[in-house]
């Protein structure tokens, strides 16, 4: 069941993509060096297992594969590899520090890179900086919202499309007998990935609606200053909002990720989720008992005006979702330290190309679908317990988010100092009495004082080629 009939014509390209299987196209044949193709996989063990039997069953140079840790290289001087796959939030990061370089000009139109048939806002947020292509993806998990169809029929419920409808259908539930009385079906009315190191992302993904307004291209940080906009009315909003809804969650369920709220959510934990799916991780789980729909994440038909300090509706009152785009996933990047570039760009285009997608980043928690060519077979990334009925409904919300034009993202350099004060302060907003406003001003004033760490001319150069500026 589609989220609302308006999702129909947003999904006509989809659906001729799902129902009209397109031609694998091979990667351009051409003389390569005789040497081992050096990839180095950051974070990710069962990716790099992955690539290197694809690698194998595919290629008769021989791969030389390191598998190491985004802390442990940020440690170095230098990517000593051909290529690296890493998370998409260290792009701007290994930039800075001239580690890496754009693919070469010469393979934009290669066949089996086929820019085209990656997801826009994948492209455009997660691969791009300064209008230079830097990576090739290998998937980036995002949230949706998760839902049981037949608790809204029941209590007549729309499918939220705002954040205010959100909050209102978990009050809902919550006060219903689903959820009420001596046998209650669900032990929570929704669940949210509030675990550390998840809480801070979550938070910038409920605020995006709010912040990004059609006269601003930045969200986090000030266009010509680089300065924190953490701390204004859209963010803080956000964290009242998150708060309200953290405080229906019992307390064993809040140290979830998105995969552990997706499995739980499966489980019957709750009628409703925000998080995302991943392979089955019991062979023995029991049968689903349920036919569970999914959308993507909820928006706001009001926006912060940061210009004139109020609050805006905007045109014509329709809701706006803002996806927030590097909270997981995995691209990978020529390393500078390459002998051959385009070698480099060949190789990584290999195993991201779209028949190698379904053999290689299926195997990766922190991925999914990336191209609109294998949305069809979006079952090889989630539990296979799913319906084709379910899945297809879960493919399209994530396709849609991952082709949404308002998608935001943070992979400046400093980004994980960045997360990690926010995550504090996000903390301290749901599990003490720390006011929401006073809490994110001081985490202004803490990405401030980062920014100036880093150095605030080249902090604003960065943001400004993020955006793709």
């Amino acid at each position: 069941m589609s989220r609302y009939c308006c999702f129909a014509l947003s999904l006509i390209t989809l659906v001729f993509t799902l129902g009209c299987p397109q031609p694998k196209p091979p990667v351009v044949e051409e003389k390569r060096p005789s040497g081992p193709f050096k990839l180095l996989v950051l974070d990710d063990p069962q990716l790099a297992d992955a690539i290197e039997r694809e690698w194998q069953a595919r290629e008769e140079r021989p791969l030389e594969l390191t598998k190491s840790t985004a802390a442990e290289l940020l440690k170095g001087e230098k990517v000593d590899a051909d290529a690296v796959i890493y998370p998409p939030q260290l792009l701007g990061e290994l930039i800075a520090r001239e580690w890496i370089e754009p693919l070469p000009e010469s393979l934009q139109d290669n066949e089996a890179l086929d820019l085209n048939d990656i997801f826009p806002a994948v492209r455009r947020m997660e691969l791009d900086w300064g209008g230079k292509t830097y990576g090739v993806p290998f998937g980036s998990q995002t949230l949706v919202l998760m839902y049981r169809p037949e608790v809204f029929e029941k209590l007549e419920l729309e499918v939220p499309t705002t954040w205010v409808e959100y909050q209102s259908a978990v009050d809902r539930i919550a006060s219903s007998e689903f959820c009420t009385g001596d046998a209650p079906k669900f032990v929570s009315a929704t669940l949210e990935p509030l675990a550390a190191q998840w809480r801070s992302k979550l938070f910038l993904a409920r605020s995006a609606a709010y912040a990004k307004n059609p006269s601003n291209y930045a969200v986090l940080f000030g266009l010509s200053s680089a300065d924190a906009l953490i701390g204004q009315q859209s963010f803080v909003k956000g964290a009242e909002e998150l708060k309200a809804v953290a405080e229906t969650i019992p307390a064993d369920l809040q140290a979830l990720s998105p995969a552990e709220v997706g499995r739980q959510f499966l489980a019957g934990k709750s009628a409703m989720a925000i998080g995302w799916l991943s392979l089955k991780s019991q062979e023995n789980e029991a049968k689903l008992e349920f036919t569970p729909d999914f959308a993507p994440l909820p928006g706001s038909a009001k926006y912060w005006n940061e210009l004139t300090e109020t609050w805006e509706e905007r045109r014509g009152g329709r809701p706006a979702e803002v996806p927030f785009l590097t909270i997981s996933g995995r691209i990978g990047s020529v390393s500078r330290s390459s002998r051959s570039a385009r070698d480099a760009a060949l190789g990584l285009i290999l195993l991201s190309a779209s028949d190698s997608a379904v053999q290689v980043s299926p195997a990766s928690e922190a991925t999914t679908v990336y191209r609109n060519t294998n949305v069809g077979g979006i079952t090889q990334w989630i539990d296979p317990r799913l319906t084709s009925e379910g899945a297809s409904t879960y493919g399209e919300a994530v396709a849609l988010t991952l082709s949404s034009s308002e998608a935001i993202n943070l992979n400046l350099p400093g980004v994980e100092q960045y997360l990690a004060a926010l995550d504090v302060a996000v903390g301290k907003i749901l599990e003490s009495d720390a006011t929401p406003q006073e809490t994110l001003q001081k985490t202004a004033q803490e990405w401030n004082d980062i920014t100036d760490k880093i150095g605030r001319p080249a902090q604003i150069k960065a943001n400004s080629a993020s955006l793709g500026r």
